[in-house]
């Protein structure tokens, strides 16, 4: 047998030269014959990438849903490829997604290949074919973003879905601590003693729930105090085999001090505010990043997602500005009911179709709909984002499925009748601990609502991906349904999504289940009794326009001095840092943004608490202080805020005395309006219940309503109930405590007797004894509430440190608190929570109903002045 002999291949130079991306697309000969050309607007914005931003190192480009935004994206990566020799990484948010771009580009006829997995395990051929710019590369962020990427020499970066990249891109830098960690019960212990008793409580309570979180940071003043102990804490507990919170606390160990420390009950967050993406040289190293969203938003929130100061925008092709994808129904039947009471109407859509799509923000709340569909008998299927990982057929192939998923408000396509209907519940507010904090503990709806309309426009899109397709949407909870109502929010809208959900709104305000079901059917049929509502929707469409909110354009005038403040916090260039801080604080005028300068004031006070620490240079230290008395000062209605001075006081000199309780009255006033539901009935019935028992003399029922008066007013308030117990106890954030000794039951003849003061002198000992924290109270008020106006002469010497309210002030104090929070309340439509939460400290303050007042209306009726009364 002879032996074979190598034949070498003859090699010529690579001689295709396509002129534009446009004149590539007519040479793909390897396309599917059904695509023949591009639609208008595709060639527009390709020309547009083309003619302006060819040489732009960061670029955006704006695309609707279903406008063909993927083929856009891979053409431009393919003309790079073909005409540059350039290595090209198309990047995806899940491994489905990578699988469906990947699917599309054979269709479109350009050479790719889909890397999902470990690594490791790329097959060779497919990824030398990327190092040889022979192929696009198609991956998933979390390929790009981790410790040692195999992707580390990309030519041109495509970000697709990059509004919902912050999730992964930030992961990289973030240390995600589950409460089941020993970790995270070690880092509470840590830091216990600086956050609130009540908050410390309830971390060590076996109840874990997501649907109302309560979410602490802890002061930088602290955090950077006791920054050794945590590094040390963290080195000791983190093995090596824990892969992702092992590279993660590599990535961020050097550089600790940049990061801040979130709390909740189910985990410890440690990340900068703003992922340092740039120091990460695999992605910085790209000659151009480009990315591409359906909705970019205008406040400069995809370069805080993305970590990049400046980032170019392609203009929105024309058209498409007001006509969007398909057709939606929006049913809302938050407007008159409850969950509870139409929990069986939701049953009976999803018997009607064969599938349906369920968007959760948590899993706790997915757990909650999954069951109460369940206990209705609903029989369907449940898939989840593990069932789908690789593919979405086994949805769209069943008969009787439901699709539920948690945090996925973009990269799901189910055109036509993949599904026709979608349910949207709960409010889509934060993805993680830090967008958590700003929105339930500083009110910052503003700084978020970018990303609020951008999943809200995502995820009611994604069963709408044509022209001619069509879906049922239902958002689902008071809070998504609040958001919808508020002009300040869909006034921001595009305006084919504004006309929807304007008609759902309209349709649904006194419509009751039945109409619902009937309105939904008719829509779902398509025939002629829906052609005037369709026409209907056109004609207030075409008459809509986006409106700009004034706060939009100083936010992105700011943005790229906040991504370079974060990258000389995470450089250590604590001065320059200062700097581009003092230019944002600078730069936002009005006291619409007083809530976002203190934010800016707290970072500038951080970075000079560092550089002290750095230099114990004491002008650092004064300045240290001095920002962080500036943050108080901008927002001392936020409670958090206000706390500042007693974190950091300045040498030799005394903090300013504050009102620190109103920030959390306004938050207990505020998540007792929302659970009181915006429209409908529950408001008046609940004030009626309240008005009957304050009004009323019989003990039980009084002391009922008082409790009622301390929840309106902001107080946490409860009913103890025992016969030698308060009658009613107030209390605020562990500073102050109000007991209540209540008389309803006397006549107005007499006096006020010495057993009544005995009694009352006990409950301080009997605060002791039941709030384990009591000694820590700054204030301690005893009050008896009463007919009489006259102390008995032997009542005086046991009436010290008691105090004093007519029956019928109570009453009067009901009648305005109620009437102030039904005219805020009318105002929710109309302004967001941080507007109606400046209406609404304003209020209490013109009728003295702060914490502050009532504490002073108290200690200024002292029981000892009703002996001068006799």
């Amino acid at each position: 047998m002879s032996e074979k002999k190598f034949a070498f291949k003859k090699i010529t130079p690579k001689s295709y030269n396509p002129d534009d991306p446009e004149s590539l697309f007519r040479d793909l000969k390897g396309r599917d014959p059904s695509i023949q050309s591009l639609w208008s607007h595709q060639a527009d914005i390709i020309r547009e990438y083309h003619n302006k931003f060819m040489g732009s190192k960061d670029v955006a480009l704006q695309l609707p849903t279903g406008s063909g935004k993927t083929l856009v994206g891979l053409l431009i990566g393919e003309y790079h490829r073909l005409k540059y020799g350039k290595r090209v990484l198309y990047l995806c948010p899940t491994k489905q997604l990578v699988h469906q771009v990947h699917s599309y580009a054979k269709t479109y006829g350009i050479k790719a290949h889909a890397f999902v997995g470990k690594q490791t395990e790329y097959p060779t051929k497919e990824f030398n074919d990327y190092v040889t710019s022979d192929a696009i590369a198609i991956s998933t962020y979390s390929a790009l973003f981790n410790f040692n990427p195999r992707f580390d020499n990309s030519n041109v970066i495509i970000c697709d879905d990059a509004h919902g990249s912050e999730g992964y891109i930030s992961s990289m830098w973030s240390l995600n601590i589950s409460f089941d960690h020993d970790l995270f019960t070690k880092i509470v212990n840590l830091f216990e003693d600086e956050l609130p008793t009540v908050f410390v409580n309830q971390l060590k309570t076996k109840s874990r729930s997501q649907i109302n979180p309560i979410i602490e940071k802890v002061p930088n003043h602290i955090f950077l105090n006791r920054l050794k102990e945590l590094s040390e804490l963290l080195d000791e507990n983190i093995s090596n085999e824990e892969k992702n919170l092992y590279y993660s606390w590599r990535t961020i160990q050097d550089n600790l001090s940049a990061c801040n420390l979130f709390v909740s009950r189910n985990e410890v967050l440690i990340r900068p505010w703003i992922p340092p993406t740039l120091s990460h040289s695999p992605f910085s190293n790209a000659s151009q990043r480009i990315y591409m969203s359906a909705t970019l938003g205008a406040g400069g929130e995809l370069e805080r997602i993305i970590g990049i100061p400046k980032i170019e925008r392609l203009s929105i092709p024309h058209g498409w500005d007001k006509q969007g994808s398909g057709r939606r129904l929006f049913v809302f039947p938050d407007y008159n009911y409850s969950l509870s009471e139409y929990i069986g109407f939701l049953a009976k859509i999803i018997h009607k179709r064969n599938r349906t799509l369920i968007l959760c923000p948590n899993k706790d709340i997915a757990d909650i709909i999954k069951q109460a569909l369940i206990r209705e008998g609903v029989l369907h299927d449940f898939y989840d984002s593990y069932s789908i990982e690789e593919s979405l057929d086994s949805f769209t192939s069943s008969n009787a499925a439901i699709l539920l998923l948690t945090n996925r408000y973009d990269g799901i396509d189910l055109p036509g009748d993949a599904c026709r209907q979608l349910l949207m519940v709960g409010y889509p507010g934060f993805t993680n601990l830090q967008e958590g904090f700003l929105l339930s503990r500083l009110e910052m709806d503003s700084l978020l609502s970018d990303r609020v309309i951008t999943r809200f426009t995502q995820a009611t899109g994604r069963c709408t991906r044509g022209s001619t397709d069509y879906s049922l949407v239902i958002p689902i909870g008071t809070e998504l349904f609040e958001f919808c109502l508020a002009k300040e929010n869909n006034e921001k809208l595009h305006p084919e999504l504004q006309a929807e959900l304007y008609f759902g709104l309209e349709q649904c305000k006194d419509a009751d289940l039945d109409d619902l079901e009937s309105m939904v059917d008719i829509f779902m049929e398509q025939g002629d009794d829906w052609k005037g509502a369709e026409e209907n929707i056109l004609l207030y469409r075409d008459q809509t326009v986006v409106s700009e909110d004034p706060k939009t354009k100083s936010l992105s005038d700011v943005v790229s001095e906040e991504v370079n403040f974060e990258y000389n916090l995470w450089n250590k260039n604590y001065p320059q840092a200062i700097e581009y801080a003092q230019s944002i604080i600078g730069s936002l005028n009005g006291t619409q943004f007083d809530g976002y300068r203190a934010i800016w004031n707290y970072f500038a006070g951080s970075a000079a608490l560092l550089q002290f620490n750095s230099t114990k240079d004491s002008h650092w230290s004064s300045l240290s202080f001095d920002y962080f008395d500036r943050a108080k000062s901008c927002a001392n209605m936020i409670g958090w805020f206000s706390e500042l001075p007693s974190f950091v006081e300045k040498e030799g000199g005394e903090p300013e005395s504050v009102d620190t309780l109103s920030g959390y009255a306004l938050d207990n006033i505020q998540a007792l309006l929302h659970k009181l539901k915006p429209t409908g009935p529950l408001f008046e019935k609940k004030m009626k219940v309240n008005h009957e028992y304050i009004y009323d003399d019989t003990p039980s029922a009084f002391e009922e309503g008082l409790t009622a008066l301390g929840k309106l007013l902001g107080f946490e308030s409860y009913h103890p109930g025992g016969d030698a117990d308060p009658d009613s106890v107030w209390t605020l954030n562990d500073e102050v405590i109000i007991l209540f000794e209540a008389k309803s039951s006397e006549n107005s003849e007499g006096v006020i007797s010495v057993d009544t003061c005995r009694q009352s002198q006990g409950h301080y000992k009997w605060a002791g004894s039941f709030h384990r924290d009591y000694e820590t109270y700054k204030k301690k008020i005893c009050v008896v509430v009463s007919k009489r106006s006259k102390l008995d002469k032997n009542a005086i010497v046991h009436s010290g440190d008691l105090y004093y309210i007519h029956i019928d002030e109570t009453r009067q104090m009901f009648e305005t608190i109620s009437g102030l929070l039904r005219r805020i309340r009318s105002q929710s439509g109309t302004y967001n929570k941080e507007s109606i939460r400046i209406k609404l400290l304003e209020e209490l303050e013109s009728s003295k109903l702060t914490p502050k007042g009532i504490i002073s209306l108290f200690e200024n009726r002292p029981l000892t002045d009703l002996a001068h009364n006799r």
